[in-house]
């Protein structure tokens, strides 16, 4: 029973451990363009440039920011994905419900880890009646 314990202390400090270290892996900002307008959690953007970054280094929190004359600007949640193999491009995908655009994922180039954005209880009420189409928008990587 004692080594039945030790080993599930172990295995949850490793996974704490592992959580930590993705959010805080993305040092830096994605850089990414779409002629699109999209939702960013509840925030509706309009079709520009933008950037992406963590905004704490401890919680799981971005910033995305658009073009300086733009002015939009949101802060969102994320949940770290995890793959198999480095993503070979930082993208930035949509989830597509009729004509609304809702940010959804970001993966980093050569990172093995992603973001992905819970969707909103609107995004979640359009996907009772829409299929979803999922696309992407490559981004930029850029270290501090």
């Amino acid at each position: 029973m004692k080594k039945l314990c030790l080993l599930l202390v172990v295995l949850l400090g490793s996974a704490a451990a592992t959580e930590r270290r993705v959010h805080a892996q993305m040092i830096g900002s994605i850089d990414f363009t779409t002629d699109f307008a999209f939702y960013a959690g509840d925030a509706l953007m309009p079709a520009g440039s933008y950037t992406v970054r963590k905004e704490a280094l401890s919680e799981p929190i971005l910033l995305i920011e658009g073009e300086k004359a733009l002015k939009h600007s949101a802060l969102l949640d994320y949940l770290p994905m995890h793959a198999n193999t480095p993503h070979p491009q930082s993208d930035v995908v949509f989830e597509r419900y009729g004509d609304r655009e809702y940010l959804s994922k970001l993966w980093i180039e050569g990172e093995q880890f992603g973001m992905k954005i819970p969707p909103t209880k609107a995004e979640k009420l359009y996907a009772q009646s829409k299929s979803p189409k999922e696309h992407s928008v490559s981004g930029r990587k850029h270290k501090l």
